[in-house]
């Protein structure tokens, strides 16, 4: 059983515990602010049409029935979205940038930290000082939601598991998005279970780790379950991404086998979004890192990705001419 270690000020827990925490209503706010940034920057670039008309779908993203399900509406799923990104990245990050403040005013900060990473190779230092200061919000933010949760692994260590899932309850309808919520009532299910893998709470766990790893793909103790596949994903995961992800191995090659090991475990945005940063920084390998581009963002969910594809070979053939390429629909 897991020991955890609290100090004498642990916060009883509370109708309280979990009132708004400051730290999200403030990353909330810095990426309003920075989304608004990034849509005139984006606007600026009117000799290109995706950043402008990626700018522009960005716009609507607070409207009053816009949710964290249509992210992908105007991300991954969207022409303009995809052309932009060719057209201002890998040189330019203002795309990747802007989605991942997109998603951490939804509170998808596991999300918006890959973004961040995908986008912050070679950034300058006005940059760099932008996402230490979200950095630093995002991290006393964690801590926050760490302490708010520690009543419930409390009871959990002293086998009052019910009790403990209660408390993961509130805090997962207080803050729906962050992995650690799900993972914790997951490890209480799973006890409960009592090593039973047709019992309903063993069932429920599974479950519980699958949520929790679309809410963080990089949570690497959530990828158990009674899929064998799940296991081989995990491997993946430690072997090709997390290295690359936690700056242990930060080399071209290193950035290869992160964007294979995002492929191989379905996260085809994240790896097309490396290929495309590949094409600048594997100049030698640039067109098969484009062809993997075009073939990722096709899995990712955009259905026209063929289209872009010819659209980018006629744009490179154009380019002498300086002739407008080819327009496509979103």
């Amino acid at each position: 059983m897991r020991k955890v270690v609290f100090l004498l000020v642990l916060i009883i827990f509370s109708s309280n515990a979990f009132s708004q925490v400051e730290e999200y209503e403030a990353i909330q706010k810095l990426s309003r602010q920075r989304i608004s940034e990034y849509v005139n920057k984006l606007i600026d670039n009117k000799s290109l049409t995706g950043p402008v008309t990626f700018a522009l779908a960005l716009q609507d993203y607070d409207a009053n029935d816009f949710t964290v399900e249509d992210i992908p509406k105007i991300t991954c799923e969207n022409g303009s979205y995809w052309r932009a990104a060719m057209e201002k990245t890998p040189r330019d990050s203002s795309v990747l940038y802007a989605n991942a403040y997109l998603c951490a005013a939804f509170g998808q900060i596991a999300y918006s930290d890959i973004y961040f990473l995908l986008g912050s190779i070679n950034v300058d230092d006005n940059t760099r000082k932008e996402l230490d200061s979200f950095k630093e919000l995002r991290d006393n933010l964690y801590v926050k939601l760490s302490e708010s949760i520690l009543e419930g692994i409390k009871l959990h260590d002293d086998g009052k598991l019910e009790e403990a899932i209660e408390i993961y309850d509130k805090a997962i309808e207080k803050y729906p998005e962050f992995a650690s919520f799900y993972y914790e009532k997951g490890l209480s299910c799973q006890v409960m279970g009592k090593g039973d893998p047709n019992s309903e709470w063993t069932k429920k766990a599974y479950e519980l780790y699958q949520t929790c790893r679309e809410k963080d793909p990089f949570f690497v103790k959530a990828y158990q379950g009674s899929d064998p596949n799940i296991a081989v994903q995990q491997k993946v995961l430690l072997d090709k991404v997390i290295p690359f992800y936690t700056g242990e191995k930060r080399d071209t090659d290193s950035y290869v086998a992160f964007a294979e090991g995002c492929e191989e475990i379905k996260l085809y945005t994240f790896a097309a979004h490396a290929q495309l940063k590949l094409s600048l920084i594997d100049p030698g390998n640039s067109d098969e890192h484009m062809d993997d581009f075009f073939r990722l963002i096709g899995n990712s969910g955009f259905k026209q990705a063929n289209t872009l594809r010819e659209m980018f070979r006629i744009t490179k053939l154009m380019q002498k001419n300086k002739q407008q390429p080819p327009d496509i629909e979103n």
